[in-house]
């Protein structure tokens, strides 16, 4: 089963939010439905998808979220100019599990090379 982290913001990319999940259609949905009227994304208005990584082992895909959270707002805006230049709404329908968005081996238990400490640079 694939593990997904990712970004949404809002329409101008003023706010951004990470989180984690094992459905990525579901998620993304739930925010962007308003599912949850107390959640961050609904108060934000954060309901645009512009980055997202596969993982094929929920704990990495959990450290990756945590190590982005304590990223500095530069490093974020970097990562996902870096595969989303004009910050557009992601596609989503359907997911089918790439590395296209993240760079990373999804079957790979290893992903320290994009992990790294997390005060480092961006991947």
């Amino acid at each position: 089963m694939y593990s997904f982290v990712y970004i949404m913001s809002n329409t101008h990319n003023t706010v951004l939010y990470i989180g984690v999940t094992n459905n990525l259609e579901r998620r993304i949905w739930e925010h962007r439905s308003g599912f949850n009227k107390r959640c961050f994304t609904y108060t934000y208005n954060c309901h645009k998808l512009v980055n997202y990584e596969v993982f094929g082992d929920i704990k990495y895909a959990i450290q990756r979220e945590k190590q982005l959270k304590k990223w500095k707002r530069k490093w974020k805006d970097e990562l996902i100019e870096k595969n989303n230049r004009d910050w557009r709404d992601l596609d989503i329908t359907p997911v089918i599990p790439a590395t296209r968005h993240s760079g990373l081996d999804p079957e790979s238990p290893n992903l320290s090379r994009s992990l790294g400490d997390p005060g480092s640079s961006p991947v």
